[in-house]
């Protein structure tokens, strides 16, 4: 089993991240619920739930007889992000895959200090980055995009 975002990873497919979004804006969504919602079989949701259960990014627990869906336990110890921080990671999150360079231009703030802050953001597994030739390219992790459903983040 890949990390949960390796470049681009596990929240990179499609029904996976809508299956993410809606738990995290329902937390406790029932198994039955999500298919309604998503739209897809049970095969389908129930592959990809188990792909992100063995991945840490959502856990369930048993209520009753349904089982309940949580966004897994993703906190990096409590570090804050600062304000460049969060909105280098709410930018990200509308508009994966872009350079620092590109970053730089659209926030309009150094390189530099994109560089720095995105350098941060890695150490506290929010972002990840792939590298296509010398050219690096930065998308939002699981605990990213938890970070910004915590912010309110409507993504």
């Amino acid at each position: 089993m890949r990390a949960v975002d390796e470049g681009h990873g596990l929240l990179e497919n499609v029904n996976r991240r809508d299956i993410f979004r809606l738990i995290c804006s329902n937390p406790g969504i029932n198994y039955r619920e999500l298919m309604r919602r998503i739209g897809c079989s049970n095969g389908t949701i129930s592959y990809h739930l188990h792909l992100m259960e063995r991945a840490g990014i959502v856990r369930w627990r048993t209520n009753g007889r349904r089982k309940e869906y949580y966004v897994g336990d993703l906190r990096w110890g409590g570090m804050a992000l600062s304000r460049m921080q969060r909105r280098i990671l709410v930018f990200l999150a509308e508009n994966p895959g872009l350079s620092p360079v590109e970053l730089s231009g659209r926030l309009d703030i150094s390189r530099q200090w994109v560089s720095q802050n995105l350098g941060l953001l890695r150490v506290k597994d929010i972002v990840a980055c792939r590298s296509v030739g010398k050219r690096r390219y930065y998308y939002v992790t699981g605990r990213g995009i938890a970070e910004c459903c915590d912010m309110g983040v409507d993504m």
